[in-house]
Parts: C-alpha cells; sequence; structure tokens
C-alpha cells in the first residue's frame, strides 16, 4: 500500500535546523535582518549591534507550550543609556522563545510568497539578555532587556521571517488558504531538527485533534541525506492535481469522479459515467480508478467497450480493461510525466438481447432443437464466448495524449529551492536544498 505520512494537511514544507540557519544567515548578509537594534524613548536610548542569528527548533519551552522555537542575536557592540548612565556593551545575547506565525503575501499578477515568522508579541514569549561585561548593574541589563522586546514588537509581522514560499499563478491548486500550523519533528542530532509548516488548500480542510500537528512517532519528515522537502498530499496530488487535467482532456466534469480515502488509506479516484472516446469501433469509457501504486506511479485502471461497425445495436461489444501508469520524474529542473500501459485484455460481451439473437441464430439453423437443448446453449455459449480473451495494446497516440494532458512543469523556485529529486510513495515529495 502507498504511504501517507502528511496526516491530512494538503501541503507541508520542511526544513531542517541547520538548513534554517544557513538560510537565516545568508539573509542577514542580504540586509533582510536588521543589524541594528535602535530603542530611544524617555526612558532609554539604546543602539545595539547584533550578528546573524541563530534558531533552535527545541529550547526550553514557556509553560503550557509545546511548540515554541528560540532564536538568539549575538551583540557584538553598541551602547545603552539609562537615566544619566550609559554603559557600553561589547559581546552579549538577547535570547527570544517565542511561538510562530503564518504571514500570508499579497497576490500580484506573478502569484504571492507567504513567510513564516517568529511572533514577538506572543505574550508567554520569553525575552533574555546577557551581557560580558560584568559592571553591568540588574537594572541596566533588565531595561536593556524590555528596550529590545518593545522595539522588536513593533516590527512589521515578517520583518525576521524564517523562510518563505512563493506560490506562481500557474500553480493555483497548491495555493494555502486560511491559517497555516506548525510542527517540530525532533531529532537525535539537533541539526537535523525538522520544522515544518502545515497548510490546507481550498479543497481541503484542516486536520483536528492533538495528532494533528504531532510527527513525534512519524517516520522522518526530512530522511537521512536531505535538508528539506515539499509534500503535496496524496489527496491534494489526486482529486487537486491528477483529475482536473483527465477530466479536461475527457471533456467532463469534475464532478464525475469521485474520491474515497483518508488520512491513512490512499486515495482512489473514480469516474462514475461513461464517455464515448470517438474513433472506430466506437469505443466507450465506462470505468477508470486513479491511485498511487506500490511502484511509485500513478495508476489508472480502465475499462472500454468497442462496438464492431456493423453492429447498430450494440447488442455485441468487446470489453477491454487494462492499466495506464504515469511515473514522475526530475530532469534539469523540469518535472516531467511518462506514460506507459500495461498489455489489456479484450473479451467479447453481448447485452442480454444479444445473447437471445444468439440462442434464436442457432435454434433456426438446427431447427430439430427443442426448447430443452436451447435453454442448454443459452447457459453454454455466453460462457464460451466470454473466456475467448485476447490481448489489447494501447496504441501509442493515445499515451502521447495523456502525457500531453498531464504536460510537464518546470520548477517555479529554481533560484531559491533547487531540487534534488521526486519521490511518490503515496504522498508526492520533492527534495530540494533552499539557498540563501
Amino acid at each position: 500500500m502507498a504511504t501517507i505520512l502528511t496526516k491530512g494537511w494538503d501541503l507541508i514544507t520542511a526544513i531542517s535546523q541547520q538548513n534554517l540557519n544557513l538560510l537565516i544567515s545568508g539573509a542577514f548578509a542580504k540586509g533582510e535582518i536588521p543589524s541594528t537594534f535602535t530603542k530611544k524613548d524617555k526612558e532609554i536610548s539604546a543602539t545595539i549591534n547584533i550578528s546573524a542569528p541563530t534558531v533552535d527548533l527545541n529550547p526550553v519551552q514557556p509553560a503550557g507550550q509545546l511548540r515554541y522555537v528560540g532564536i538568539t542575536f549575538p551583540m557584538v557592540g553598541g551602547s545603552v543609556t539609562v537615566g544619566n548612565i550609559t554603559m557600553s556593551i561589547s559581546q552579549g545575547t538577547l535570547g527570544v522563545i517565542t511561538s510562530l506565525c503564518y504571514v500570508h503575501g499579497e497576490a500580484t499578477n506573478n502569484g504571492h510568497t507567504d513567510k513564516l515568522s517568529l511572533d514577538f508579541t506572543d505574550p508567554a514569549a520569553i525575552y533574555k539578555v546577557t551581557v560580558s561585561e560584568p559592571t553591568w548593574p540588574s537594572e541596566l541589563v533588565t531595561a536593556l532587556e524590555l528596550g529590545l522586546k518593545a522595539y522588536l514588537q513593533i516590527l512589521t509581522p515578517g520583518s525576521i521571517s524564517l523562510g518563505e514560499v512563493t506560490f506562481p499563478v500557474e500553480a493555483s491548486a497548491l495555493v494555502p488558504v486560511g491559517e497555516a500550523d506548525f510542527a517540530i519533528q525532533l531529532a537525535t542530532d539537533p541539526n537535523q531538527n525538522t520544522l515544518m509548516l502545515l497548510m490546507v488548500t481550498a479543497s481541503g480542510s484542516t486536520p483536528t485533534g492533538p495528532d494533528a500537528t504531532d510527527f513525534s512517532k512519524s517516520p522522518a519528515i526530512i530522511p537521512s541525506g536531505q535538508q528539506s522537502a515539499f509534500y503535496v498530499s496524496n489527496r491534494l496530488l489526486i482529486q487537486g492535481i491528477i483529475v482536473p487535467q483527465i477530466a479536461s482532456s475527457l471533456s467532463v466534469p469534475v464532478t464525475s469522479f469521485s474520491l474515497q480515502g483518508n488520512i491513512t488509506t490512499p486515495y482512489t479516484a473514480t469516474f462514475n459515467g461513461s464517455k464515448d472516446m470517438g474513433g472506430q469501433y466506437s469505443p466507450e469509457l465506462v470505468g477508470l480508478s486513479i491511485n498511487v501504486n506500490n511502484n511509485q506511479q500513478v495508476q489508472s485502471a480502465y475499462t472500454i467497450y468497442a462496438h464492431p461497425l456493423f453492429n447498430a445495436g450494440r447488442t455485441y461489444y468487446v470489453e477491454v480493461v487494462g492499466n495506464i501508469f504515469v511515473s514522475i520524474s526530475l530532469n534539469n529542473q523540469v518535472i516531467t510525466f511518462n506514460t506507459t500501459a500495461d498489455k489489456g485484455s479484450g473479451s467479447i460481451k453481448a447485452s442480454v438481447l444479444g445473447w437471445l439473437i444468439v440462442v434464436a441464430a442457432i435454434i433456426a439453423t438446427f431447427g430439430t432443437l427443442g426448447a430443452f437443448l436451447g435453454a442448454v446453449l443459452a447457459i453454454v455459449v455466453p460462457i464460451l464466448i466470454t473466456q475467448l480473451k485476447f490481448p489489447i495494446t494501447l496504441p501509442p497516440s493515445l499515451l502521447n495524449q495523456i502525457n500531453e494532458a498531464l504536460h510537464s512543469v518546470t520548477w517555479f523556485e529554481q533560484k531559491s529551492f533547487p531540487l534534488d529529486s521526486i519521490q511518490l510513495p503515496g504522498d508526492l515529495i520533492i527534495f530540494g536544498k533552499p539557498t540563501a
């Protein structure tokens, strides 16, 4: 059975603590994080120079909290004046343990960018200043702590970002809605502790309950050898990406497909209805189910009826069943789809009216047959004919049409998140290495 790790969330972005700190260091070098904290009012005048901050995904949590994050700002110079006392600082730290917030970006013609940020206004946040100068009085340390806290709390949300996700217009199915949630998965090596941003799209619903954000017993969201991952849930892949493309290629409404599955059972989309495919023998699609199989493929099991041209009443038909497989691969930052098919099997079928015609034809040919023998033939003939099965090979043109319907996608974050690999164990997982 395909494996689902997303716990009902449509999208998960995950990054290791090590890679997160590399991104923060890069953002600081670019001036995207302030290098000077300044606070001036009637109580305090402070100018503090800082170097690149670092994040700790497993700090000592405030009472009653479980998913707070720590950030430490190294202080490397500056001065503080309280009243008529002025003290210089050569070295120290400002540590903050607080919650996370998700900042929605404004939509533009090119899409929008959302940010993951620290919530410095959280009333449960813990602020702690340490200084290396032994001559600093404790009242001055407390005043600096309060001053820097006030400075951080008035920053625009997202000013000190832990990362951002860009969603182009073309990826509308992947755009999150509502409030995001967060989770932290701890590892033996603190550098491999993982921060996860949990999101839902318009077609999904927010998971509830404490287990929804508890990944402590789940397999590693970022496996060994990787630094960051982007998950598209099994449900969103089937319902939000694959089904709309297939429905469009068949010119049928998306509502023609029903969906079965849940947060632990892989989803299957089933086509409810029939579709005249056009062409020789009047092929008619009467069955189609879509799921992710155990070989990291999207598998579509189909049933097609083909009607001989001379059979105007459609009393006889050939039933063709088989499977189409779609594999996903990565080549030069382009996600491509390759479609193959097994050799389907065909069998001759007939409607109830068709079998009556068969029996009548036999009795007419052998006029001496009695009603009893006719009844026997009515049972035996269908069995004989339905056992007459023959292999069916789908034409390459049909497979090419499917490939075109699932057109390749050029990865939209090549500069900031170049891809390493793609896997499809159940959820679609994209591994990459974010760059500052």
